[in-house]
């Protein structure tokens, strides 16, 4: 039975609204939950697109589980309007791509005197000329950088005379973030392959022993069984016709070189064929180095989203920054322990441990946890590094050792090169973005001391530092 409840609008946009409601907290505390925007609810007037709502509202809550950007979605759906009706107007941007990129500039404060008096191919010229593109528009969001009102705000709170505008941001500062950004997703990429790779590669070794060669049968029939045999033909066409096929009997045997079937698995793909493996396994045949694998796979999906977003070649730092990538941010991070598994999480002993040597009050502990776990990009981020010191570590030392070098150099916060002229763009570094919040002002640290700050988490954990 679908749960009910009533409440009032508090937030309308062109494509979603919010509504607060005290219909679903136990304690009667009033709760931010969204909606869809849905064409019943629009209205055209004079040419002109209109929502039409009104204050008082009924609905039905929707908790949909592993769909869109965050996993577990609670939404309200099924709204009933009660009372006087109200419209909101639409606001739709339809804006040519140079008006756009100086509405977003002004708004962040960014110094565009270099081409103000250009014309707009002018502009256009210019922006070509210092690698500006349209995909680097994604960086211009609070958590990145901050804009003139997040500022003001900021600057307010602590009483600092300075005006927002004073702070200002260049073109160059965004480019040269987007070099950064680049060079971190092929690290990111290149530690999750890795993983994957060693776990292949200690599979192919213990499945030329003759003890396993049944295990490996059937789990080869099982996976069949399940998920079909487009692996298997995959893998002996990649053969076909060459001599290096002579290596193994593709006439007489029905699947192909065991490595060969790997190299098909993406790492889902994996996580469920060592699931398998480990079911047709007998404990005395089970090696220590299956049990630490296992005991690792629930981590996996994490590791794939941040893989997909590292390989698809989209900014991934503001997905670290913003939280408008959980729809439900304000609602968990208020109530973590009525609406969130936070303190289920396995890392989430380690993660208290930290935040308490930092001197933080045991009561907003889950608060600064949540900013992790709520965020799916920074939650993978925390378990790319665990799994570093908690599987690879064990499993290929040189591995570890070379993660742990290229780490320490990408993020070790060295900023005594804060001018971009002097920084060696061959060799960026995570920290060469520089106090793009202008913290010594607004209090916001910059995005790479967050990123940096909840790799260490896990670092002082296994008494490591990236400081």
């Amino acid at each position: 039975m679908k749960k009910k409840g009533v409440g009032h609008v508090l937030l309308i946009t062109n494509n979603y609204g919010v509504i607060s409601t005290n219909s679903l907290n136990k304690d009667g505390k009033s709760e931010e939950i969204p909606f869809e925007i849905t064409n019943r609810m629009i209205e055209e007037i004079n040419g002109e697109s209109f929502i039409k709502y009104s204050d008082k509202v009924e609905f039905d809550v929707l908790s949909t589980d592993g769909v869109r950007r965050q996993g577990r979605i609670i939404e309200l759906v099924n709204l009933s309007f009660i009372g006087e009706e109200k419209f909101y107007k639409r606001k739709i941007f339809q804006e040519a791509y140079l008006d756009k990129v100086i509405r977003k500039f002004k708004e962040f404060d960014v110094e565009t005197s270099q081409f103000d008096s250009q014309d707009e191919k002018g502009k256009i010229k210019y922006l070509k000329r210092i690698g500006f593109k349209p995909k680097m528009m994604d960086y211009l969001i609070n958590g990145v950088f901050l804009s003139s009102e997040q500022k003001r705000f900021h600057l307010n709170l602590y009483s600092c005379p300075i005006l927002p505008e004073k702070l200002k941001l260049y073109p160059d500062n965004i480019v040269l973030l987007d070099k950064i950004d680049q060079k971190f997703r092929l690290y990111l990429m290149e530690w999750i392959l890795k993983i994957e790779n060693i776990i292949k590669s200690y599979l192919s070794e213990i499945a030329t022993n003759k003890k396993y060669v049944g295990i490996l049968n059937d789990s080869l029939t099982l996976w069949v069984e399940k998920k079909g045999d487009k692996h298997i033909k995959r893998a002996r066409n990649e053969k076909l016709f060459r001599p290096v096929s002579d290596e193994f009997d593709y006439v007489c045997k029905e699947f192909c070189p065991f490595e060969d079937f790997l190299d098909q698995l993406d790492l889902t793909e994996l996580k469920e064929f060592i699931e398998i493996w480990y079911q047709k396994s007998e404990k005395k045949l089970r090696t220590k180095e299956i049990n630490w694998i296992n005991d690792n796979l629930k981590y996996f999906r994490e590791l794939s989203i941040l893989r997909n977003a590292a390989a698809h070649g989209r900014p991934i730092i503001p997905g670290f920054m913003d939280p408008d990538y959980n729809a439900n941010w304000d609602l968990e991070f208020d109530f973590t322990d009525m609406r969130t598994k936070l303190k289920k999480w396995e890392l989430y002993p380690i993660c208290k441990k930290f935040w308490l040597k930092k001197k933080v009050d045991k009561e907003h502990i889950p608060q600064m946890i949540q900013t992790v776990y709520g965020n799916k990009f920074r939650k993978a981020w925390v378990v790319l590094n665990y799994l570093y010191f908690n599987l690879v570590k064990k499993l290929d030392k040189e591995a570890f050792k070379v993660f742990e070098f290229q780490a320490l150099h990408f993020l070790q916060m060295d900023t005594t090169n804060l001018n971009n002229k002097t920084i060696n763009l061959l060799d960026l570094r995570l920290a060469d973005m520089g106090f793009i919040t202008f913290e010594y002002f607004t209090r916001i640290p910059a995005p790479y001391k967050e990123i940096t700050m909840e790799a260490n988490i896990i670092w002082n954990h296994y008494q490591h530092s990236i400081d």
